[in-house]
């Protein structure tokens, strides 16, 4: 038996649709920044009178200089330490995966180094650092140890109180890590005012934004950004599968390239369909959702290929997936990813998707777009029938977290959506902007 036609989604869908397209009418004025005539430079900033340092404050030794590290060489705590732990814990796997940098030697002088290491694997209600996006949220936790007493830095203030004054690189990069913000030993430089510091982090997955910033980190921990540099792809199209590694696809920005990147989504929706499949076998469930799977799996392999097609023949280059095998997840975990890809990601995608079958200057891209967007418009209602099949299966408390998990990704997805600013290669794809983008994320507001 089909999954059934979701009569309130379609409606909801159609009046977003209808509202969009009134507004795609009018021209609407890319909006302009907000800029300070006189924007801030480093080189004309007083430095601020710098935190007092304890007598006898030594170099922790070791640290990381790859990207994104936390934790520089030669960081200087203003608190005495022997050792500091950085733990990234991935909760959307069945069983948290939990990674563990040491710099120093953390518990060395504790009177029992069990109980201290036992303490460290005790992770705290509250992680300094969350990373949330399409394959799911990311925490980190930091703590020190000196002696018996191992101390969490949950907050940036924390942090800042255990580092004292701003006075290495490694200082710098570890509070504007703390930010959520990555970056590497090579981007910080001494200026006077403190230290300048090259970073990113990615603003949203759906459309896929990247912020390229230059900060200026003063000695007493102030951090001001004086540079901020947007790129968006406006890619937004498929699941993702559990276990992805290959998000970095063709970053130029062009119709092809644009497409490239919709298309390594695309396959990436192949093998989540394949994981599905698997796992709701497992788990029992209802004959019409798994075949209805297999279904959105070859509607996958079809918009993957034409995508491709289209792509490559526009100057597009495409990244191989790369999906890393993972154990059954639970039916808790497997709610929680329809929540996200699903009920949230999918609901959008089609939306847009129709959006783009209509305003697309180029008729390649409108003809593709209204076949793609039919299917996931059924791909968006089997995410509403696996739902309602998971809810009968979860308790309160995982419905209640299965409910923040779709809402957080919806409030994610709508921000990316309306930060997307009109140009010549969103007239060229059809993509939403503006008042049109505003009307079409009611679809997953109050679908």
């Amino acid at each position: 038996m089909p999954v059934p036609v979701d009569s309130a989604f379609r409606a909801t869908l159609l009046a977003a649709l209808t509202a969009a397209a009134a507004c795609s009418g009018n021209k609407v004025e890319p909006e302009v920044p907000a800029v300070d005539p006189e924007p801030p430079s480093p080189l004309t900033l007083q430095e601020p009178a710098p935190l007092p340092e304890p007598e006898g404050a030594v170099a922790l030794p070791g640290g990381m200089c790859s990207p994104g590290a936390p934790i520089g060489p030669g960081i200087v705590p203003a608190q005495q330490t022997e050792g500091l732990v950085v733990l990234h814990r991935k909760p959307i796997h069945p069983e948290p995966v939990v990674e563990r940098f040491d710099v120093g030697t953390p518990c060395s002088g504790a009177s029992d180094q069990d109980a201290c290491t036992t303490a460290l694997a005790d992770l705290p209600s509250q992680p300094i650092r969350q990373d949330c996006g399409q394959i799911g949220c990311f925490e980190w936790y930091v703590a020190t140890t000196e002696g018996d007493d191992v101390r969490w830095h949950s907050t940036e203030n924390t942090l800042l109180l255990w580092l004292g004054t701003i006075d290495s690189a490694s200082d710098a990069q570890a509070l504007v890590w703390a930010r959520g913000y990555n970056v590497d030993c090579g981007s910080i430089q001494p200026v006077k005012g403190g230290w300048h510091v090259e970073a990113n982090r990615r603003v949203s997955d759906c459309p896929v934004t990247e912020g390229q910033y230059e900060m200026l980190v003063a000695p007493d921990g102030n951090v001001m950004v004086v540079k901020e540099d947007l790129q968006e792809s406006g890619a937004c199209i498929g699941r993702l599968p559990p276990g992805l590694r290959s998000l970095q696809t063709d970053r130029r920005q062009h119709v092809g390239a644009w497409l490239a990147r919709a298309a390594h989504l695309e396959q990436s929706a192949v093998h989540a369909f394949d994981v599905l499949v698997t796992e709701l076998i497992a788990h029992g469930a209802p004959e019409d959702l798994i075949a209805a799977c297999r279904e959105a799996r070859a509607d996958e392999v079809r918009h993957a290929r034409d995508v491709g097609a289209l792509a490559r023949s526009l100057g597009g280059e495409i990244a191989p997936v790369e999906v890393d095998d993972g154990p059954v997840r639970s039916l808790y975990a497997l709610a929680l990813d329809n929540a996200r890809e699903g009920l949230a990601r999918e609901s959008l995608g089609a939306a847009i998707g129709l959006y783009q079958a209509d305003n697309a200057e180029l008729p390649e891209v409108r003809t593709l777009m209204a076949q793609v967007a039919q299917d996931e418009i059924r791909h968006a209602e089997l995410s509403r029938a696996l739902h309602a099949w998971y809810q009968t299966r979860l308790s309160p408390a995982q419905r209640a977290d299965v409910d923040a998990a779709r809402s957080q990704t919806a409030e994610a997805l709508i921000r990316g959506t309306l930060a997307q600013r009109e140009d010549a290669l969103t007239r060229a794809l059809g993509l939403p902007t503006g008042a049109a983008a505003e009307a079409l994320v009611q679809v997953i507001a109050e679908a």
